[in-house]
């Protein structure tokens, strides 16, 4: 019988407990963290420096490598493999660059690792959802998504592209002259300019929930006409579940010292009316949503949503929404993106 190797994380910084938590949530044992300056334990896991690891005492043949680094990934992965481990016990940022020098820059390795994990744990969800999706060119996304995620294999047809990456130029959502847009992570008013453009000025309102202040400043620059005029109001929050406070880094929670106001959207736009959302928080989506779940299940507007920041994301977000109005039909758009990243889930009634 096979021996079943043990995992090495190599690295103890922020990417460290992250992946550490992930680790958790799917029950994969960690056993230890290597480090070439720090000692001690993390999340309960100890640290040990990688002189000492690597001593002739250590048998790391026994182990698989998590390299939970970006800044030494290279230099970090060349050793393992100079070394004498095999080329699929290391996963890394750049897998495929460090173990044969070209192929796919900026592997997704965490999501790499435990995409097979949920689809083993969560087979049915996943059925459900590819189910659910309108189309075959949405269908052919998905599968493609999760070949890559789980194989690092990039084989999806160029026909199959969104040639524009903008969030409205497709038709899963018909746009009207009166449309009330929420824009979730609406950075510098990118996305506005596109809303504008498609709707040729005509709409109703636009609300703008942005955590970064700066990217709030800019933004009513930018669109300083509509936002003089009353038609654009713009938050400087975060959207949640609830009511909350976060650490935050300027760009995305959990990290950071700055801290950052969480607002369940049902009680930041109570009232209001609203025809679409457009949501790309980092993560955050899910929690987004069910703080929105009085105005998705009353006013059941157009969503288009990203669900490629967590693995679960691209089940996770559709049967959250499933959940709250059965009716709702389904579209995947992907981007030109070698990543297979900025996926973005249409749902419209």
């Amino acid at each position: 019988m096979k021996k079943q190797k043990k995992i090495a994380l190599y690295g103890a910084g922020g990417m460290c407990e992250w992946w550490l938590k992930n680790a958790k949530e799917y029950e994969v044992p960690v056993d230890i963290i290597i480090d070439a300056n720090k000692s001690g334990e993390l999340m309960g896991i100890p640290i040990i420096k990688s002189d000492v690891f690597f001593g002739k005492e250590s048998n790391y043949q026994d182990y698989k490598y998590i390299l939970t680094t970006i800044d030494y990934v290279y230099t970090i992965g060349r050793e393992l493999i100079e070394r004498g481990i095999h080329k699929d016990d290391i996963y890394a940022p750049d897998r495929q660059m460090i173990i044969n020098g070209g192929g796919f820059h900026d592997f997704a390795y965490a999501q790499a690792y435990f995409t097979v994990l949920d689809m083993i744990i969560n087979k049915q969800h996943y059925y459900n959802v590819y189910n659910k999706l309108q189309d075959v060119r949405s269908k052919k996304i998905f599968l493609a998504i999760l070949r890559y995620r789980a194989f690092g294999t990039y084989d999806l047809d160029k026909d199959l592209y969104c040639r524009d990456a903008s969030y409205f130029q497709n038709n899963f959502i018909r746009l009207g002259i009166d449309e009330s847009l929420v824009d979730v992570g609406a950075y510098n008013g990118d996305s506005i300019i596109d809303f504008l453009i498609k709707t040729r000025h005509q709409y109703g309102k636009i609300y703008a929930i942005e955590g970064n202040e700066n990217s709030c400043e800019k933004l009513k620059k930018k669109l300083y006409m509509e936002y003089e005029k009353g038609k654009l109001e713009v938050f400087h929050a975060g959207a949640g579940c609830k009511r909350e406070t976060i650490s935050y880094n300027g760009y995305r929670g959990g990290f950071g010292n700055e801290k950052l106001e969480i607002y369940a959207m049902d009680d930041l736009l109570k009232d209001k009316k609203v025809s679409l959302i457009k949501m790309d928080i980092e993560g955050m989506e899910l929690d987004a949503i069910e703080g929105a779940r009085k105005i998705i299940t009353e006013q059941k507007p157009g969503l288009a949503i990203c669900v490629y920041h967590l693995v679960r994301d691209i089940w996770e977000i559709q049967e959250k929404i499933m959940e709250m109005v059965p009716e709702y039909r389904f579209w995947l758009e992907q981007p030109v993106n070698v990543h297979m990243t900025e996926t973005v889930l249409y749902a419209s009634v």
